[in-house]
């Protein structure tokens, strides 16, 4: 009797030959199942494996691909000595990308960062100040005079040394001569050193600039000799290099030397200081408006002020206040009157021009009280704005009707204007409402030159200088 192929149950899928799919194939995975063979005639056995596709939809991580672009220059060209560890200029060079990386493969590279330039800056000597001068060495006749100074050794190839002991001639009057003596003596000679004069001063200060084409021109010294004359030509000058620039340094000091026939030498020290003694300059934001008039109770914004130093850059500008010629703290809407607002500014060298209207520019507020109706309105069931007035119109506005008539007192709804200027203001409102704090209004005005303000939204910071540019 025939006997068919017994068929098994298929086993589970083994692992997926490829985690992802590309250009070099996709991942295969396959099961078996067990047969018995038929017998008699019985029924052929199917297949006993499968094969199917697997991560097929899986792309493979491509990788950035790129080459290394060549070094920047460094960011300085030597290391500054600090007291810690030092901190070594970099450069660095562009990892330029030829193939981005894809379904996350390894991330390009961007830019490398290595060391350069690791060897210190120069370090100047620093010199200390002049000790004062020691007393003569003789009473009359040419002595001599000796001060000192101490150096700070340079470091890394940085400015040496200058001079650190200066002598200078004392005493060069004549000796009195000495009572005749029995024996004969040889008649003293004195020879007295020669003479310096600094031409300018001994100390002076000159302005700094960041005009690097402007440099400081010494004018000199003469030497005279009560042998040789003038000998200013063979006066010889050292010392240190004065930089306009340096506005913040030390004071320079020049020194002249002068050597007469006689081997005697003079000298003389001139002290350069450098400052910055120029002080910053405002220019008003808007400056073509002076004066401007704001309206009493309303907010007002100040356009402010720009202003600049010649070292410093720009400075946070200073607003300084009066009103009506004394000291005031702020702007006081709620003060009508004349104020002036004086823009300034202070450098790192504590300049200030407040009292120079060309470099600190004014400008006036008058604040005006022109509106001046008498009307009550409701919002909410709450009255939400009166405004009282001095004077009184001959007539009334029923402003639900827009209708006037004369010396009524009441027309229409009972809600009269007593306002003299009926003909320019039709309605005004002011609330404060907590959850939206907004200010609304209606302002119809015909007068000129008067900030108004009128807001849907939030409280505006716009300047008031800017409304009427």
């Amino acid at each position: 009797m025939p006997r068919d192929c017994e068929v098994g149950a298929w086993s589970g899928w083994n692992a997926c030959s490829h985690s992802c799919s590309d250009s070099n194939g996709i991942g295969t995975q396959s099961r078996k199942r067990a047969l018995t063979n038929p017998l008699f005639g019985g029924k052929a056995c199917p297949t006993n494996k499968q094969t199917q596709a697997c991560n097929d939809h899986i792309p493979c991580p491509i990788d950035c691909v790129g080459a290394w672009q060549p070094w920047e220059a460094c960011s300085a060209s030597c290391t500054v000595a600090t007291s810690g560890s030092p901190i070594y200029p970099t450069q660095r060079r562009w990892h330029k990308v030829n193939v981005m990386n894809k379904h996350g493969g390894k991330s390009c590279l961007g830019y490398g960062y290595r060391e350069c330039n690791k060897h210190f800056c120069p370090v100047d000597a620093k010199v200390g100040v002049w000790t004062r001068y020691s007393s003569c060495t003789k009473s009359c006749g040419g002595g001599s005079q000796t001060r000192t100074r101490r150096c700070t050794a340079p470091l890394w190839g940085g400015k040496a040394c200058p001079q650190s002991i200066n002598v200078k001639s004392c005493n060069t009057e004549v000796c009195p001569t000495p009572s005749p003596t029995p024996a004969p003596t040889p008649t003293p000679t004195n020879v007295p050193y020669p003479v310096i004069k600094v031409i300018g001063g001994d100390e002076i200060t000159v302005e700094a600039t960041t005009d690097l084409a402007q440099s400081y021109d010494d004018e000199g010294a003469t030497c005279f000799d009560t042998h040789d004359g003038d000998l200013t030509q063979a006066v010889v000058v050292m010392g240190d290099i004065v930089n306009l620039i340096d506005a913040f340094s030390d004071c320079r000091h020049i020194q002249y030397e002068c050597t007469n026939a006689a081997g005697l030498t003079s000298s003389k020290v001139r002290t350069v200081c450098v400052e910055d003694r120029v002080c910053p300059s405002c220019v008003m934001t808007h400056a073509t408006v002076n004066t401007i008039t704001v309206e009493a109770s309303f907010p007002y914004v100040d356009g402010g002020a720009v202003c600049t130093d010649t070292f410093d850059g720009t400075k946070r500008a200073q607003n300084h206040y009066s009103f009506n010629g004394k000291k005031a703290r702020s702007i006081n809407v709620e003060q009508t009157g004349t104020y002036v607002i004086t823009y300034s500014a202070t450098d790192e060298s504590g300049n200030n021009c407040i009292r120079d209207e060309n470099k600190n520019p004014r400008r006036t507020v008058v604040v005006a009280d022109t509106l001046k109706p008498v009307i009550g309105l409701e919002y909410g069931g709450k009255l939400v704005h009166i405004a009282k007035s001095e004077q009184y119109s001959d007539h009334a506005t029923d402003h639900k009707r827009g209708i006037k008539q004369q010396n009524t007192a009441t027309y229409g709804n009972g809600k009269k204007t007593l306002n003299p200027s009926d003909n320019y203001f039709s309605l005004m409102a002011e609330s404060g409402v907590s959850s939206s704090a907004f200010i609304f209004g209606a302002i119809a005005s015909a007068i000129s030159g008067v900030a108004l303000f009128s807001y849907a939204t939030q409280q505006s910071s716009t300047s008031a200088v800017a409304d009427l540019v």
